[in-house]
């Protein structure tokens, strides 16, 4: 009998030990998905303002496109 309970003291310090290790091996996959998120979205905000930056570019560039297409027309005009 008292072989038995230590049979089953050792057993459940095993199981304890390797639930440790499950806990700690999540532990390390949620810091390490954590981080790519981090770095996600990092790269989101990043993108974000640099898209923002050439439509705004973008814009610009048309306006001037159409700025010069007027000053063309009118000198055409104004030569005809």
């Amino acid at each position: 009998m008292l072989n038995e309970l230590r049979t089953r003291v050792v057993e459940a310090e095993a199981e304890i030990r390797a639930a440790a290790l499950r806990e700690a091996d999540q532990a390390r996959v949620i810091a390490d998905l954590r981080a790519q998120l981090d770095t996600s979205h990092a790269d989101v905000v990043r993108l974000r303002a640099e898209r923002d930056t050439a439509t705004a570019s973008a814009a610009q560039k048309e306006g001037e496109v159409r700025q010069l297409k007027a000053v063309i027309d009118a000198h055409a005009r104004a030569t005809t």
